[in-house]
């Protein structure tokens, strides 16, 4: 699978437009992007690399806006595969789009049922998606954050799952700083930190 790479403008405008359509908030989206690179990352700055001088060294897998690790790569497909390949469906029937560009985007939907379907065989366990993103199938995964029909929709997935998993557990209006903490800490972590004892 070779990445579909978009202008940082391009990327950054389907981001937003793919946030908004999985109801996530402004204050949500800019905050886990200001403070995950510090307000100048870039859709496919990897951790430990400075989005613009390109200096220094890869300190973890995580990439993107909202820093994605590897194994969150594998996590998100294996859940969200088939509502990814809906969406390049819908972008696909696109009267407006020219033809080589419908060729295109019918490539990446074979490639990422591919995808999907080794995803789904792994068992769902953090554990074995950690190991499972070492591969080299696991690594092909992780590159669709930076596609740019794909990584968009996927970036802003994973902030979605976040905010899931607070109105599960009771915390229905979350703040970006709160999602910021539950992504940079890990969910269950994260929630916990927002508890009286965590703030202490």
């Amino acid at each position: 699978f070779v990445p579909e790479r978009l202008s940082e403008k391009e990327f950054k405008k389907r981001y937003a437009e793919e946030a908004v359509a999985l109801g996530l908030a402004k204050d949500q989206v800019v905050r886990i992007y200001a403070l995950e690179t510090g307000g100048i990352g870039t859709y496919e700055m990897q951790a430990g690399i400075h989005p613009i001088k390109k200096t220094g060294r890869a300190i973890s897998s995580a990439l993107g806006y909202a820093q994605l690790l590897d194994a969150n790569s594998v996590n998100e497909l294996a859940q969200h595969g088939g509502f990814f390949m809906d969406r390049l469906n819908e972008k696909m029937r696109n009267p407006n789009i020219s033809r080589a560009r419908a060729d295109a985007i019918k490539s990446k939907i074979a490639i990422l049922k591919r995808m999907y379907a080794n995803a789904k065989r792994v068992p769902f366990e953090w554990s074995r998606h950690q190991s499972y993103a070492k591969t080299a199938e696991g690594m092909g995964m992780h590159t669709l954050n930076i596609d740019g029909d794909i990584g968009p929709l996927m970036q802003a997935m994973k902030l979605r799952g976040l905010k899931d998993t607070a109105e599960k557990a009771g915390r229905p209006r979350l703040a970006g700083a709160e999602m910021e903490a539950m992504n940079l800490a890990g969910p269950a972590t994260g929630l916990e930190m927002m508890q009286p004892a965590g703030k202490k």
